[in-house]
């Protein structure tokens, strides 16, 4: 089986659905499925090197409009079995959807939350027609949308037939546990602290406003806690948030860290009491599965995709995306180790059942076969 993974995207600030990709063609490649990647970059970087990658230039901003992504699809599309394509609202959803279309090519797409009704219902005017003319076609033709959570499915705004959706977690792929390294290695402003971790894109769907508003009197309180947030995002915004903080007096309590991964990561994971994440809106939440892999306990809002996992599994807390509710959580995990320590095994087994790519990639091979054989 070939096949084509089109997305917008490989850059490591677009978010989990980058690393998700790389990831799924590394995982699909395990089974035995020969895939490519066909991607636009503005500024091309070490990232877009290796086997199968083929990226092209692309311009007006986020639409990456690229011509030569247009041509290549030209010549390479009849080689591959099926197209998996990346998000929606961008010109590679459009332009791939097409010539699978015109080259009789079958094609799934996989939104990744961008069908949330509340997401469309707020798009401009301009936008909605937009969106109407370069993206129904897409999806009314396409042969299955893949969904990554029940919660995606419940808050998609596009009506298509039942039989076109599929729910489809994604893949984790746990990095190595061995050898615990020490936190101070690498933030020795932290030593000693216990670490509460928000790791994400940083973005207002976050809701990282509301939760430095809740739990603000909890670090005030308790000087040897510490809020780390990890993750990058639009300076402005970065620089509002430090404001707030600022003016929040919280300057001692919360820790900017920028873009992690790797072993930095991994030390966040390690040393962290507990991990948190209040977003408006999550179609998934690979950061929360990161998080349980390495058995640290999660709190996240009842708005992130994996909270009714969590919530079947004893594997974390659930909480509205209201001050009260956060705070509560947050004092109850803090005042409970066994209920830590239970919640962070209960969320390891979670992993081990539903989210690791050993789990994942036989179903997604599955949805292939059922899709190319009709």
């Amino acid at each position: 089986m070939r096949v084509l993974i089109v997305a917008p995207s490989l850059e490591r600030e677009y978010g989990g659905p980058s690393k998700a990709v790389l990831d799924n063609k590394k995982w699909l490649g395990k089974y035995g499925v020969k895939v490519d990647i066909a991607t636009t970059y503005r500024e091309k970087t070490k990232e877009y090197c290796g086997d199968g990658i083929f990226a092209f230039p692309s311009s007006l901003g986020n639409f990456r409009y690229s011509p030569k992504l247009s041509r290549w699809l030209d010549k390479n599309i009849t080689n591959y079995d099926l197209v998996q394509i990346d998000t929606i609202f961008h010109y590679s959803t459009y332009i791939s959807s097409k010539k699978a279309r015109m080259y009789g090519i079958p094609y799934v797409i996989q939104p990744h939350g961008m069908l949330e009704d509340k997401l469309l219902t707020s798009k401009s005017r301009w936008k909605k027609k937009v969106f109407l003319q370069l993206v129904k076609d897409s999806l009314d033709n396409a042969d299955a949308i893949i969904l990554t959570s029940k919660y995606e499915e419940k808050t998609c705004g596009v009506k298509l037939p039942k039989d076109k959706f599929f729910i489809q977690p994604l893949g984790i792929e746990v990095l190595d546990e061995k050898g615990k390294t020490k936190i101070k290695d690498f933030f020795p402003e932290l030593e000693n602290k216990r670490i509460i971790l928000f790791l994400s894109r940083i973005h207002p769907k976050k809701g990282l406003e509301i939760l430095l508003h809740s739990i603000g009197i909890i670090l005030r309180e308790d000087k040897n806690l510490a809020l780390v947030v990890a993750g990058s995002g639009d300076k402005a915004y970065e620089d509002k948030l430090k404001s707030l903080v600022e003016e929040e007096g919280l300057g001692d309590s919360v820790v900017f860290t920028g873009f992690v991964g790797g072993n930095v990561k991994k030390t966040l994971f390690q040393n962290s009491v507990f991990f948190i994440l209040s977003s408006h809106s999550e179609n998934f939440g690979v950061a929360v599965v990161e998080a349980m892999s390495y058995g640290l306990p999660v709190l996240v809002s009842d708005t992130v995709g994996v909270a009714d996992d969590i919530l079947e599994y004893n594997a974390g807390l659930v909480f509205k995306l209201d001050k009260k509710s956060i705070e509560d959580s947050v004092r109850k995990a803090l005042s409970n180790r066994k209920l830590l320590k239970r919640l962070g095994v209960n969320g390891k087994r979670l992993v081990g059942d539903r989210f690791h790519w050993k789990k994942t990639t036989p179903q997604q091979i599955d949805i292939y076969k059922k899709i190319i054989s009709q």
